[in-house]
């Protein structure tokens, strides 16, 4: 028996921002969920963003596996900055994909993706999680990707905190993104869900506005409820903040076994 899913999305331009330059794809059906976040201060960001989605979908429909799949779209991305009120433009790329009782995972940049589930003994080890990732399973919540930023690999370094970290002046600046003129590389996780639980793939404009403690305590609070509910009350606790940049997310509620009532809550 595979994985039964039901998700929920919400993309929003923020408080600060006149364009939102991040698109997304929640596609139960296909068993995909992407979000593309284009780069902040690039001409034709929200171009990227578009762009990735779209070709990542398409070639994911025809059989490429995700890194197959970013890496054309990282070259699609390239190919069309050539036009020039373009050119600069780019795009970090986050992506679950359903197969089977698996997610494979894939991502360029600093969009994230979280796992929130009861915490089993043992799930802070073998889930593939860096060091620093593992003092999340005691709030239930994992950031199963890692950052391609310069502040993330300081926090590896041990040069900064990860509170330090969070609120660095250079936080939200990237190592790489698709679009970027040089190659690029694809991390890839697989993920076996072994209790119900969600994931959360998202933009920067979630987590730079909320903390993994208060994503953690917002999920917990409200994990009753419809999935669709459940996004509306993140939707609202991101807009009490300053958002001052655009904010997507996707929450992807999941049963490894029977249905039972828990999910029962979160289908449609």
């Amino acid at each position: 028996m595979g994985l039964r899913c039901s998700s929920a999305s919400v993309s929003h331009v923020g408080h600060a921002r006149e364009v939102n330059e991040d698109t997304h794809l929640a596609d139960d059906a296909q068993g995909l969920w992407i979000v593309a976040d284009g780069v902040g201060g690039h001409v034709g960001g929200d171009v990227a963003s578009r762009l990735a989605v779209d070709t990542v979908s398409q070639q994911v429909a025809e059989g490429a596996d995700l890194t197959d799949a970013f890496l054309q779209a990282h070259e699609r991305i390239l190919e069309r900055a050539q036009t020039l009120d373009l050119a600069g433009m780019g795009t970090t790329l986050a992506a679950v994909r359903q197969t089977g009782r698996l997610f494979e995972l894939a991502w360029v940049g600093d969009s994230r993706i979280y796992c929130f589930e009861e915490p089993r003994r043992g799930d802070e080890q073998g889930r593939g999680l860096n060091q620093s990732n593992r003092h999340a399973a005691q709030i239930k919540l994992q950031q199963l990707s890692r950052d391609h930023s310069f502040v993330e690999d300081m926090v590896e370094r041990g040069v900064l905190s990860r509170d330090e970290a969070a609120t660095h002046p250079q936080r939200n600046l990237i190592r790489q993104a698709l679009g970027m003129p040089k190659s690029i590389k694809v991390d890839r996780l697989q993920f076996k869900p072994r209790v119900n639980g969600l994931l959360l793939v998202c933009s920067d404009g979630v987590t730079d506005m909320l903390s993994d403690a208060q994503l953690a305590a917002l999920l917990d609070r409200y994990l009753d409820r419809h999935i669709k509910a459940l996004a509306l009350e993140l939707k609202n606790a991101l807009l009490a903040t300053p958002a001052d940049d655009n904010f997507t997310f996707i929450l992807i509620a999941y049963s490894p076994g029977r249905v039972n009532a828990w999910l029962n809550r979160c289908l449609p």
